[in-house]
């Protein structure tokens, strides 16, 4: 039954999209521009391709005035272009080859294994759970339904996610209905009833009560870590123990050592991939004989075919800041990369809660620096281009429960960067009478940008007092939620054009000149974790505090960028 209910679900979902996909309605499929029905997606050419996205650029190109913002919007459409080609071939192609890299003949055989009856995954641990028939209905085993199992796997990314909480949930939500190129295969809480109640919610097959036990299904090809922060780096180590991809929420851990440690893992685990890629080359696993298997099992297959996912990727990490995915901050972003502001001088951020988080999540949150403050410092990075040199926090805190942990619910910070620029950090805990408050403003030598906060409606009205609106969005859940999903459309975006052999693209982050938005790394979350440490250190020591005062071995990077700002 075990079985059953995990291949009827694959071949539910992967059977509606080969039928979506043979008649020709590739919106239905992809939640893209539509494809003229009759026609095999599949057929379109790359001048095809070209021809649709060449439209698209004419029709933005038309709206696009003169001025100075011209450059910003040049450089919008030139990404937009390439995105569209981008995402749109990637809808349109099965990656048959992609299961695995060997000779056509043994194609066949492989395929033939995923609907052979194969040895069932060791037991869980603790607690593992399949949803009942009710959900996921048994699909008859024709050649068609194999067929269709096959083009499932070979295209979609299996993600599962290990934390069902806020932001789990978030996450699951999009992957199950929103990122075409994902299949959200497995979840994992330690609390059953979550675990099995967000299972339920989006049709997810498989969930587990012991993160581990997820992270070693062979089934799984990439782990989201959504649990707390304590678990962060050592699930991410055992996902680099297993070939798994990660996408981790902030921060990586509270201490550097432990964030080292997990990084290290990683580093460590792509140093085997050289070994991996021999290994892949030994003889097929598939032998001869009458049903051309001998005592296949599923863990067996999976294992063999990630060997050869991982001579192409090796294991990729990204520390999930979501804000770099939101539209208002990414314009921002591209004005600065367009030149359109000259010299960056001076960026402030305002970063205000309307309500604290419970006082337990304060206990174990790190602090407003590390807990807040940290989407802020890594904001600030990505919108000056440059490293920080020196930091200097003062702070205060109106709640007697929090001034009782130690820690502040009102702050101010200020960091000095290596091109310059000064960026000033305004975070408080709680400002109830300006709901959850988002702003930026960028100041360079030849202009200037300002990022607003978001309404539930653009209604305005006014009395014999003055002019009236609406509070801005109250929950940072509302404000993001666009940005939840893009960050993970580039997340899977990118595994899957590195598993299909673009790894050199997307590590150069462009293939048509425009301006690179990198995944945020493992260097990213670590530096990020650094400034808020110098922050807190300056809080306690009522001084300025230099970087390289928490970390030393920075120092090499922080000239790096003081040559690129001369």
């Amino acid at each position: 039954m075990y079985r059953a209910d995990y291949r009827a679900g694959l071949l539910r979902r992967s059977g509606s999209k080969a039928e979506t996909l043979q008649s020709g309605n590739l919106k239905n499929a992809q939640g893209g521009a539509s494809v003229q029905p009759g026609r095999d997606p599949r057929q379109l050419s790359s001048s095809d391709l070209l021809s649709l996205a060449s439209k698209e650029q004419a029709a933005r190109q038309s709206k696009v005035g003169k001025g100075p913002e011209e450059r910003i919007y040049e450089v919008m459409l030139r990404q937009e272009l390439e995105s569209f080609v981008r995402l749109t071939a990637s809808a349109l192609r099965l990656e048959d080859e992609e299961l695995v890299e060997v000779d056509s003949e043994d194609s066949s055989e492989q395929e033939t294994a995923l609907s052979k009856d194969a040895a069932e995954p060791a037991p869980s641990r603790v607690l593992v759970g399949t949803l009942s028939e009710s959900v996921l209905p048994p699909v008859a085993g024709t050649a068609s339904a194999q067929s269709a199992a096959s083009a499932y796997n070979a295209s979609r990314l299996r993600v599962g996610i290990i934390g069902c909480g806020r932001i789990g949930q978030v996450h699951a939500n999009n992957l199950a209905n929103r990122v075409p190129n994902a299949a959200l295969v497995a979840v994992s809480d330690a609390i059953e009833d979550a675990a099995r109640r967000v299972a339920a919610r989006f049709h997810v097959p498989i969930w587990y009560t012991n993160a581990e036990d997820l992270v070693h299904d062979p089934r799984v090809d990439a782990v989201v870590i959504c649990s707390p922060t304590d678990t962060h780096a050592p699930l991410m180590k055992e996902c680099a123990r297993y070939g798994k991809h990660v996408f981790c929420e902030k921060p990586i851990a509270l201490g550097l050592d432990v964030i080292d440690d997990a990084l290290a893992t990683l580093d460590a685990a792509n140093a085997d991939v050289k070994e991996l890629r021999l290994q892949a080359k030994r003889p097929s696993l598939f032998v001869s004989g009458e049903t051309g298997l001998d005592n296949l099992s599923l863990a067996q297959f999976e294992h063999d075919r990630r060997l050869r996912r991982l001579q192409r990727s090796g294991i990729q990490l990204m520390v999930a800041f979501q804000r770099r995915y939101d539209q208002n901050f990414q314009r921002a972003r591209l004005a600065h990369d367009s030149g359109f502001l000259g010299r960056p001088l001076k960026l402030h951020l305002v970063s205000r809660d309307p309500a604290p988080p419970p006082l337990a999540y304060l206990k174990v949150s790190g602090g407003i620096w590390l807990d807040q403050a940290i989407h802020d410092f890594d904001m600030a990075r990505f919108l000056l281009k440059s490293e920080p040199v020196e930091v200097f926090a003062m702070g205060l805190c109106c709640e007697p429960s929090i001034a009782e942990i130690g820690d502040c619910d009102h702050v101010m910070t200020q960091v000095r960067f290596a091109n310059d620029a000064i960026c000033v950090i305004d975070n408080s805990r709680s400002t109830p009478h300006q709901a959850y408050d988002q702003r930026a403003e960028l100041f360079g030598t030849e202009g200037c940008i300002t990022v607003g906060n978001e309404y539930p409606n653009t209604a305005e009205y006014m009395d014999v007092i003055g002019q009236h609106r609406d509070k801005p969005l109250n929950f940072f859940m509302e404000r993001y939620a666009e940005a939840y999903l893009q960050e993970m459309l580039a997340w899977v975006q990118h595994l899957v054009e590195i598993r299909a052999g673009g790894a050199r693209k997307a590590e150069a982050g462009t293939d048509a000149g425009t301006p690179a938005l990198p995944l945020p790394s493992g260097f990213d979350g670590r530096i990020a974790v650094v400034m808020a440490m110098a922050a807190r250190r300056s809080f306690e020591l009522k001084r300025p505090v230099r970087i390289t005062e928490i970390d030393p071995s920075l120092e090499p990077i922080i000239e790096a960028a003081r040559t690129r700002a001369v």
